[in-house]
């Protein structure tokens, strides 16, 4: 880790911490790294937005924000997503402000894949914090 400061830009220390450098290939990180079609949750997803009941129906339901979030993020269409039961909610879902993901947006899942992608996959609110992350399902 390395501290940064320069008292004229910034008032407080700036730091950095580099966690890996290289290529796919070259890490030694096979799981986060993998080229599969199926994956699961590692990490809980954490829901981006409040799925929503209209005329009997869910709309915007966990496994829609799924596909979406693929969609986004360029990988293959979602031809399976199966949610993973689990505690969840036990996981840590705070943001550095202070405010808490609410415990019914956290979930699990096995995702499917209509194409092989390569790793690392991270979805939902959060996944630059950690959560969401994804491995391959054998």
């Amino acid at each position: 880790v390395t501290e940064l400061r320069d008292a004229r830009a910034w008032p407080q220390p700036l730091r950095i911490a580099l966690t890996a450098l290289g290529t796919p290939d070259t890490l030694p990180l096979p799981d986060l790294c993998a080229y599969t079609h199926r994956w699961r949750t590692l990490t809980p997803i954490v829901l981006t937005r409040h799925p929503k009941r209209r005329g009997g129906q869910t709309i915007d339901g966990p496994e829609d924000q799924i596909a979406r979030e693929l969609q986004l993020r360029g990988l293959p269409r979602a031809t399976r997503i199966t949610r993973i039961e689990g505690r969840w909610h036990e996981f840590r879902a705070q943001r550095p402000t202070g405010r808490r993901a609410a415990p019914a947006a956290l979930l699990g899942a096995h995702i499917e894949l209509a194409a092989p992608a390569r790793g690392p996959i991270a979805l939902g609110a959060l996944a630059h914090f950690g959560l969401g992350l994804l491995v391959p399902d054998a």
